[in-house]
């Protein structure tokens, strides 16, 4: 399927695009929001799948006025939690990290700063859960999906379109890259995508992708590691990105980048040490309390692959205090580093 083969239906609030695979279809709505928010819509023998919720009111009544009279088998929600207006009928699916990522976690202090700076513009309710998805295959309107669990939410595999569903990629935009180790591991995720051939890359903040996009982020990536080992600090090294990819969106995620590369981070205390300072927990110098939460989010994502937010404190014992810090919800480690 080309990325480009689609028909287009102008809604009141953005523009949906229709790929027609025969028994199945995938409307891909673009918002047109602030956010540059997308939502999928999977549908197969009159019955659809929503993948992601829009999360402004302008979206939210255009997307139900496009579905009115449609039958709607369930909404996975995955990294956008908001917008529980949306379909507040139909059946929410989430796995337990993501539906805890939206109640309290990293995506529930985004979803403030959100309803902070846009105001009622921004339906900051979210969506009760009332299933519970597990890593592995699930069945939902009669449409088979695969769910891969993140460290913040979930992945989504549709095997009938041969398509694959994740947060962010945009092959001619920046991204936020939590280190090298990062890199590598985007850059893999990357190959096992081309490795299995997917038609399209579906994100939720860009159109439509294909792995000839994939390719083109693994460049920018590879360049990325390599620019940043030739300069000495982090402003030389976002003149030096800018330089060498001027028309590339999403500015404010290299910011965030260029922390990582170029020590954002401090260690307050050795490793397992004891004492003030965290006994060994990054602290965050001095930024807005957004790119502190997105920062920390992909800190998580880059060091600790499997990491599923907890509500725990830190142990009297010192030996477990770094790692335990990692472990923490999010919103709760920036509240102990004086984030918020």
């Amino acid at each position: 399927m080309n990325k480009r083969d689609f028909t287009t239906v102008r809604l009141a609030q953005g523009e949906m695009h229709i790929y027609d695979f025969g028994g199945v279809k995938l409307h891909a709505y673009q918002t047109g929001d602030p956010l540059a928010d997308e939502v999928f819509l999977v549908e197969k023998a009159g019955k659809l799948v929503v993948i992601e919720s829009p999360c402004f009111t302008d979206s939210v009544k255009a997307l139900s006025a496009y579905l009115s009279g449609r039958e709607v088998a369930g909404v996975l929600v995955a990294y956008h939690g908001a917008g529980a207006a949306f379909l507040p009928d139909a059946p929410k699916y989430a796995t337990a990290n993501a539906a805890e990522y939206a109640r309290q976690g990293g995506g529930k202090a985004l979803i403030d700063q959100f309803a902070a700076a846009f105001g009622s513009a921004f339906d900051s309710s979210i969506h009760p859960i009332s299933h519970i998805l597990t890593q592995g295959e699930a069945t939902i309107g009669g449409i088979r999906f695969v769910i891969h669990q993140t460290a913040e939410a979930f992945d989504v595999e549709i095997p009938e379109i041969n398509a694959v569903y994740t947060h962010m990629l945009g092959h001619d935009c920046h991204s936020i890259v939590a280190g090298s180790g990062h890199a590598d591991a985007m850059i893999a995720q990357l190959r096992g995508y081309m490795q299995a051939g997917y038609d399209l890359i579906l994100t939720s903040h860009y159109t439509p992708e294909d792995l000839k996009d994939a390719e083109a982020k693994i460049r920018y990536l590879e360049e990325l590691k390599a620019i940043a080992a030739s300069c000495a600090g982090g402003e030389a090294f976002k003149a030096a990105v800018r330089e060498r990819y001027p028309s590339y969106s999403g500015e404010n995620y290299l910011d965030m980048t260029a922390g990582f590369f170029f020590s954002l981070f401090r260690t307050t205390g050795p490793p397992g040490g004891g004492g003030g300072g965290g006994g060994g927990c990054r602290e965050v110098y001095p930024m807005d309390y957004l790119t502190a939460i997105e920062t920390l989010n992909h800190m998580l994502l880059a060091e600790m692959p499997a990491y599923q937010p907890r509500a725990r404190s830190l142990p009297e014992d010192g030996a477990h205090r770094r790692r335990l810090c990692l472990n923490m919800d999010i919103g709760q480690l920036l509240e102990k580093i004086g984030g918020s």
